[in-house]
């Protein structure tokens, strides 16, 4: 796969203030219920109006046509609590092996990052900074759809012909929905974009987003990846370790170098030999999939630098920022996806935008 990725734009999250520590906000997960909505969906030709819906929005799911389809609702798209969807499918193709492209759809999970639960974090209200010690606590259950020998160019379907965020501009190409009406939720970044939560996956299960992670057979769905998110304004930096293995590891998983020659299923993390060991099975090596970061086999440390808004956030006028994350992906266990994707391994996300406080 080319690297860097290309990270879906346009994205938008709510977050709630539960309290304040002193002047400063603790945030919280806000709720798809939470999410400010503009209206309800416009009266069209065949259009139910979404009835049932609980936060109707303008074309509740993006589309002003037909009857409400089973896609997700506005809310669910732009909330942070466990269920909710983050980001647009993030389109995932490698143009050295086409057939190893994916397609990634981020849920937000339940589970807590060192104790935090998803969604929470700490603000500085004075400069708007989310700093290391109180990051935005995200924890991802990445679905992937193995679709690379379906849509080797775009790998997730794409909605083409719109204008962002307007309802039913564009058209779905590639999967169940193809030709049916959908809303553009990125920018046209490259040629597998834009995409929308309207046009599912090409061979997704039943034609929709699949339902948890476990893998569904007869479909491009292989399963998720937990990879947790804790988003800041500061610097987060990753150093690699030596192991028997490998001389740069920077995100360790138990390993079997005898018999499976398979890392441990669920994934075990570690950062020596000796918690492996320790196991007492074979999975007593600790390791990567390859040595270093991002297709450098040298590679020591990597730093990503975020930045702060820099300005008081109680004005409520939109400040610019940049989020950063370093964190490790563990092992899928596709044999297709691993050693394409080089995982387990290190990953590194950063997000510039804006933000703004709504009183």
């Amino acid at each position: 796969m080319d690297l860097p990725g290309t990270v879906p734009d346009k994205g938008l999250s709510y977050s709630k203030v539960a309290s304040c520590t002193g002047p400063d906000p603790d945030l919280s997960a806000a709720a798809a219920a939470d999410v400010p909505t503009a209206g309800s969906c416009p009266a069209a030709s065949g259009n139910t109006g979404c009835v049932g819906l609980s936060n109707p929005a303008p074309c509740c799911t993006g589309m002003n046509t037909g009857t409400c389809p089973t896609t997700p609702s506005f809310g669910l798209r732009h909330c942070t609590s466990p269920g909710c969807l983050f980001g647009a499918p993030l389109a995932v193709p490698n143009p050295a092996n086409t057939a190893t492209g994916t397609c990634v759809v981020n849920f937000i999970d339940s589970r807590t990052i060192n104790g935090a639960l998803p969604g929470s974090g700490g603000i500085t209200c004075a400069t708007g900074d989310i700093s290391n010690s109180t990051p935005l606590a995200l924890p991802l259950n990445s679905q992937l759809y193995l679709t690379g020998s379906i849509n080797p160019v775009n790998t997730c379907s794409s909605c083409v012909g719109g204008t962002f965020g307007v309802c039913g501009s564009g058209t779905c190409s590639g999967g169940s929905r193809n030709g049916l009406p959908c809303t553009p939720e990125t920018s046209a970044l490259s040629g597998s974009y834009p995409t929308s939560h309207d046009c599912p996956p090409p061979g997704s299960p039943s034609g929709a987003l699949a339902s948890g992670c476990s893998p569904v057979s007869g479909t491009t769905f292989i399963g998720c990846l937990p990879v947790d998110f804790t988003l800041s304004t500061g610097t987060q930096t990753k150093t690699a370790f030596s192991t028997g293995a490998q001389a740069r590891v920077f995100c360790g998983f138990c390993f079997d170098p005898t018999a499976s020659l398979a890392f441990a299923n669920p994934p075990d993390p570690c950062t020596s030999d000796a918690h492996c060991a320790a196991r007492g099975d074979l999975f007593d090596s600790c390791r990567q999939q390859s040595n270093g970061a991002f297709r450098n086999p040298f590679a020591t440390t990597y730093t990503e630098t975020g930045t702060s808004p820099n300005a008081c956030i109680a004005d409520g006028a939109a400040h610019n920022a940049t989020l950063v994350s370093s964190f490790c992906i563990p092992p899928s266990y596709n044999g297709i996806v691993d050693p394409a994707g080089e995982l387990p391994g290190p990953g590194a996300v950063s997000l510039p935008g804006q933000s703004q406080f709504i009183p």
